[in-house]
């Protein structure tokens, strides 16, 4: 192998590797902030994974889920604010964020709906970790009171510090 092989072959490494390490931080940001915190509690949530839920909520929102859940289980609380007519879960979407608030509106879709249904996720560091506090919402979404639901100027239904 002649140098200037040998110093193409350090090149390419040199790119490859820039590019994994980029790659590497874009997807650990997508997962380790607010937003991906939120949307992946969501994707539980709404999926029925108990454990890895729960596992997303602040310690005052544990103790609200066990007191004021059916069974004792934030999962039990989704079942009530999720009609089994909406159909399947198919899939939740971030559509604004309001960080003053700690506030992110998704808007959720189910396999019956027509219609996207808003929810808004509130988020505080515990620990020096992004953790769920509560939600609010679970009534249609794309009308002018998402940014009122985001806000908290409209309710919805509640949880925790929704």
């Amino acid at each position: 192998m002649n140098w200037r092989s040998g110093r193409i072959l350090i090149i390419a490494g040199s790119v490859v590797i820039s590019i994994v390490v980029v790659a590497s931080i874009l997807f650990a940001g997508a997962f380790f902030s607010q937003a991906g915190v939120a949307q992946n509690f969501l994707i539980q949530l709404f999926k029925v994974n108990e454990r890895a839920a729960y596992d997303y909520l602040s310690t005052d929102f544990q103790i609200y889920a066990r007191a004021q859940c059916p069974t004792g289980r934030i999962t039990g609380c989704a079942e009530l604010l999720v009609p089994e007519v909406w159909g399947d879960f198919e899939g939740i979407t971030l559509v604004e964020t309001d960080a003053e608030q700690g506030a992110q509106l998704f808007h959720g879709r189910w396999s019956e709906l027509d219609a996207p249904v808003a929810i808004v996720v509130i988020i505080r560091e515990e620990n020096g970790s992004q953790v769920i506090t509560g939600l609010r919402g679970f009534v249609p979404a794309g009308t002018d009171m998402d940014g009122a639901l985001l806000r908290g100027e409209r309710r919805g239904n509640a949880l925790g510090d929704g």
